[in-house]
């Protein structure tokens, strides 16, 4: 759970930061584009962020 709550909220928070920043957020080199880059992967290490829902929804139902 933690997992998802995190790399969801972070995703989030940089997808509005390269929206604020507009080009500048998406220029090589920039910090707001390496964060965006390096929470990507958060997003598929042990698995998406839609599979960790079900398996979460799973373990409460039983």
């Amino acid at each position: 759970m933690a997992k998802l709550i995190g790399t969801e909220n972070a995703s989030r928070v940089i997808d509005n930061a390269v929206q604020l920043f507009g080009g500048r957020g998406v220029t090589r080199g920039s910090v707001v584009e390496q964060l965006y880059r390096d929470i990507r992967p958060s997003r598929i290490y042990e698995g998406a962020s839609e599979v960790m829902k079900l398996v979460i929804a799973r373990d409460l139902i039983s």
